[in-house]
C-alpha cells in the first residue's frame, strides 16, 4: 500500500478515538524500542507499507501507527509550501516528488472515498502548536499533512468543497514576491450610503424579497479608488457592490491600472444566470489577479434575511415585514491554495456563521486568509461579525478580513467603518495564539484604505488586543 492511502486509513482509525485514548497513544509512541523506531523510519523512507510492515505495525498497536504517521509527516514536510520559506527543503525521494506533482494538479496528495490527504494549513503562516486547542486533537500533532472530507454540512444540507491550486504565475495565478509573505490588505468601500443603491422589494407568495443594485458607475468609482492605492497584496470590496453586468467594465479598469493588488476580491453581486429551481440569481463573489485575470468565483451559500427592525438601515419601508435577500443558494465552497501566498477561503456575509459548515471547514483546512464581504451597518465592534471572527480565531491561525460599504453612513458625519481584521499575534508555533483586532475606517466611497498585518500595535494604532485574547 502506498503511503498516501495508508495515511488516510490510519488517520481515520485514530481520529475516532477519545481524547484520553489518544493522549495515552502519544505517550506510548515515545517509549517504543529503538529497533522498532529504526524499522518505522525505514518504512517512512520507502514510502510503502507492505505485508511485513503491516505485521510490525500490528505488533506495536496504535502507538506504532501514530509514530509512523509522525515520521511520514516529517518527510512530507520537505514538499510542503512552508518548506520553501524556512530552508527545510531536502532532496525528496521519487515517491515524494510524485506526491508533490499530484498536489500541484489536484490540490491533494491522495484521496480515498470521501477523504483527501492535503497539505496542512496554513501554507505561509506558522501552524498551531500541540496544545493550542486546550485539549488533545490528532491534527495538532502534525505539520505537513492532514486528512479532510470532500463534503461538509450546513445544518443537514451537503456542501461540496472544491479545492484547487493556483500557480505563482503573474498572469494565470498570483504573482510571487519570493519569501516575502502577503501582509497588506486594502479595503474598497465603493459606496458610502444605501442611498446609492436601487432597493427593490418584491412580494412572492407570502414572502418579501429584496434586491440591492448600485446606481453609480462601479468601474468609474473603482478607477478613482485604485489611484489612491499604494502597494497591496489583497484587495477586497463589499457584498452587492459589483453585479455581473458591471464585471467586464471593472476588469478592464483593473487591467489598465498599475496599482492593482496581487489578489482582488472585487465584491459580490447578483448574477445574470438564475437557478432553474427557484428562478433567482446567485449572489457571487469574483476574484481576479493583478493582471485582471479571473481566478475563481464563490456563490453565497446562505442568503440573508433582513429583520423588520433593520429594514430602515437598508432604505426599506418600515411597513415591510421580515425580508429575504432575493438570491438562490450556492452549493459549493471553494478553497484555493496559492503557494508563497496562502490558502484562501471566501465566506460571504451570513456564510461565516453557517453551522457546522464554517467552523468545520476552517478547522479542517486551516486557511491563511478568510475573506468575508458583507453589507451591513457601519459598526463592527461587539456585533455579530466581530463575535463570529473571534470565535473562529480560536480554532485556527487564519487571518480574517471583513469588508462592508457605508450602508447607513451619513456623508456629513465623517468617516465610517469599512474593514474588520481579526487574527493571530503569535508568530511561532511554540507560542499560544493570542488574537488582535483592527477596525479600518474610510472617509468616502473612492478610498482605498490599507492595513499591514506585519505591523505591530506600536507601528499602527489600529491594531488592538481583543478582550478575548486567550483560548
Amino acid at each position: 500500500m502506498n503511503a498516501g492511502d495508508w495515511i488516510i486509513r490510519i488517520w481515520n482509525e485514530l481520529s475516532v478515538l477519545s481524547p484520553s485514548e489518544l493522549t495515552n497513544i502519544v505517550g506510548q509512541s515515545g517509549m517504543l524500542p529503538s529497533e522498532v523506531l529504526s524499522s518505522l523510519e525505514a518504512i517512512a523512507v520507502s514510502g510503502t507499507v507492505n505485508i511485513n510492515s503491516e505485521a510490525l505495525l500490528s505488533s506495536q498497536g496504535n502507538a506504532g501507527k501514530f509514530r509512523l504517521l509522525q515520521l511520514l509527516d516529517e518527510h512530507f514536510l520537505t514538499i510542503h509550501p512552508r518548506a520553501k520559506k524556512v530552508s527545510l527543503k531536502r532532496i525528496a525521494g521519487k515517491w515524494l516528488a510524485e506526491y508533490e506533482k499530484t498536489r500541484e494538479n489536484d490540490a491533494h496528495y491522495a484521496c480515498f472515498e470521501n477523504h483527501r490527504l492535503i497539505a496542512h494549513g496554513p501554507l505561509s503562516l506558522s501552524q498551531r502548536n500541540h496544545y493550542e486547542s486546550g485539549g488533545e486533537l490528532l491534527a495538532d500533532h502534525f505539520s505537513a499533512f492532514r486528512v479532510v472530507s470532500r463534503d461538509y454540512k450546513h445544518e443537514n444540507r451537503v456542501i461540496h468543497v472544491v479545492h484547487n491550486v493556483l500557480s505563482n504565475n503573474g498572469f494565470r495565478g498570483v504573482e510571487s514576491k519570493g519569501d516575502v509573505p502577503a501582509s497588506k490588505v486594502s479595503f474598497f468601500p465603493l459606496a458610502d450610503s444605501v442611498k446609492e443603491y436601487l432597493v427593490q422589494v418584491e412580494k412572492i407568495n407570502t414572502k418579501h424579497f429584496v434586491t440591492l443594485t448600485p446606481e453609480f458607475s462601479v468601474a468609474d468609482r473603482l478607477k478613482k479608488a485604485l489611484k489612491n492605492l499604494h502597494q497591496s497584496d489583497i484587495g477586497i470590496a463589499p457584498e452587492f457592490s459589483v453585479p455581473q453586468n458591471c464585471v467586464d467594465d471593472v476588469v478592464e479598469v483593473c487591467k489598465a491600472s498599475e496599482k492593482m493588488p496581487r489578489l482582488f476580491l472585487i465584491g459580490t453581486g447578483i448574477t445574470d444566470e438564475t437557478d432553474p429551481d427557484c428562478g433567482m440569481p446567485w449572489n457571487e463573489a469574483r476574484v481576479i489577479n493583478s493582471a485582471g485575470t479571473r481566478l475563481w468565483n464563490q456563490r453565497k451559500l446562505w442568503p440573508s434575511q433582513i429583520p423588520k427592525r433593520r429594514c430602515s438601515d437598508y432604505g426599506l419601508d418600515p411597513s415591510v415585514p421580515n425580508a429575504h435577500e432575493k438570491n438562490a443558494s450556492g452549493s459549493e465552497l471553494k478553497i484555493v491554495d496559492i503557494d508563497n501566498f496562502g490558502r484562501c477561503l471566501i465566506l460571504i456575509c451570513q456564510d461565516i456563521v453557517a453551522t457546522p459548515l464554517a467552523n468545520e471547514v476552517i478547522r479542517s483546512f486551516q486557511p491563511d486568509w478568510v475573506l468575508v464581504p458583507i453589507i451591513d451597518v457601519n459598526k463592527f465592534e461587539g456585533r455579530w461579525l466581530h463575535a463570529a471572527l473571534l470565535n473562529h480565531a480560536s480554532t485556527s491561525r487564519s487571518r480574517y478580513v471583513g469588508c462592508s460599504s457605508g450602508v447607513n453612513h451619513d456623508s456629513e458625519s465623517g468617516s465610517f467603518e469599512v474593514g474588520l481584521c481579526v487574527g493571530p499575534s503569535a508568530q511561532s508555533p511554540n507560542e499560544i495564539t493570542t488574537r488582535r483586532v483592527a477596525i479600518v475606517t474610510a472617509s468616502n466611497s473612492t478610498d482605498a484604505i490599507t492595513i499591514d498585518w506585519s505591523a505591530s500595535s506600536d507601528e499602527d494604532k489600529r491594531w488592538t488586543k481583543s478582550n478575548l485574547t486567550q483560548i
